[in-house]
């Protein structure tokens, strides 16, 4: 059966993870997608010791090599981009209409979608920037730690899997208007405020450890075991927490949480503190939404990944392109 957007083609200009990862679910979905990169060293995330990386995001293009600083490859780009129904580009905003102008000059159809750090506009239009930067500057990393430590980076680029997956969606929803032919602005700034709406809600009082989801409700949080690991407590509804606190024992704590949070925490630290994480996996009832914080490996192993095969996305893509592997059937195919 054929996928959603098979027939649809993609030229993808982007650098590093965020149009990577765009690219690649719209792959999944079927898309044809042409990753157009620099000669002789084509995308950085092939050569900052980011090689895994390149091949799980990369897989299932095809990888064609232009030199877009050069008037054959410029006249090559605009010939695809006749044909293509999406162009992806991660540049600084007004470097691709400096490199080959307008590519909607010839097909206005085409959807164009830019995905820069900060932005078309604003005082940070034109600063390079990594998650790093963006996750600052959103407001989200100096959130990201408990009370009286340093910010902790997530395990993962989260602007820019973000950025991504928001990119990916406003494409495909455009692809699906009655008349194509949008341009598309995003940012990972952007993305990374995104996912801040509860701390937008609170707004400036917003502070480490201060809300019902980062710490401040004995009932939702990371508790540490007997033997140094770890398990995370979702007990929010009163149902959930009235089973969590019969199940460690503790009915006394049901109406206090409430009135004595600070206690009641203090309580649930000794209680976990008493036994190994394996005793209240094993022990508690799933009403008390309580699970063990896994490493990765055993995440991998997790009866609940295994019965649902998460162990990749879109494993049928086939492998990542070398550098410049199809310029030539490419350019055959477009008559050049």
């Amino acid at each position: 059966m054929k996928r959603p957007l098979h027939g649809v083609r993609i030229l993808d200009l982007t650098r590093l993870l965020p149009g990577a990862y765009c690219t690649l679910r719209l792959a999944g979905l079927g898309a044809d997608v042409i990753k157009i990169e620099e000669p002789g060293r084509g995308d950085y995330m092939r050569d900052l010791g980011l090689g895994e990386l390149f091949t799980l995001v990369n897989r299932g293009k095809r990888s064609v090599a232009l030199d877009l600083k050069a008037e054959a490859g410029r006249a090559a780009l605009l010939r695809l981009a006749e044909a293509a129904d999406v162009l992806v580009e991660s540049f600084r905003p007004g470097t691709l209409a400096r490199l080959a102008g307008d590519p909607r000059a010839a097909n206005p159809h085409l959807i164009v979608c830019s995905l820069s750090g900060y932005g078309p506009d604003g005082p940070y239009r034109d600063w390079p920037g990594h998650d790093v930067n963006y996750l600052s500057v959103a407001g989200y990393l100096g959130l990201q730690r408990r009370p009286d430590e340093d910010p902790v980076l997530p395990p993962t680029p989260l602007a820019d899997v973000l950025g991504g997956m928001e990119a990916a969606m406003a494409i495909t929803a455009a692809l699906l208007a009655p008349v194509r032919g949008a341009a598309i602005e995003l940012s990972l700034f952007e993305a990374a405020r995104s996912v801040m709406l509860l701390p937008l809600v609170q707004g400036p009082a917003a502070h480490p450890g201060g809300s019902r989801l980062t710490g401040a409700t004995p009932g939702y949080g990371v508790y540490r075991c007997q033997d140094g690991r770890h398990v995370g407590v979702g007990a929010l509804e009163p149902q959930f927490w009235a089973a969590l606190c019969a199940g460690l024992g503790r009915p006394d704590l049901v109406p206090l949480r409430e009135q004595e949070p600070a206690a009641v925490q203090a309580a649930l630290r000794a209680v976990f503190a008493s036994q190994p994480m394996a005793h209240w996996a094993s022990t508690l009832p799933p009403e008390a939404c309580v699970t063990p914080v896994l490493t990765l490996a055993e995440a991998l192993a997790d009866p609940q990944s295994q019965a649902r095969a998460l162990f990749d996305v879109f494993p049928d893509l086939g492998p990542a392109p070398a550098l410049g592997q199809h310029t030539a059937e490419i350019l055959h195919e477009i008559g050049m």
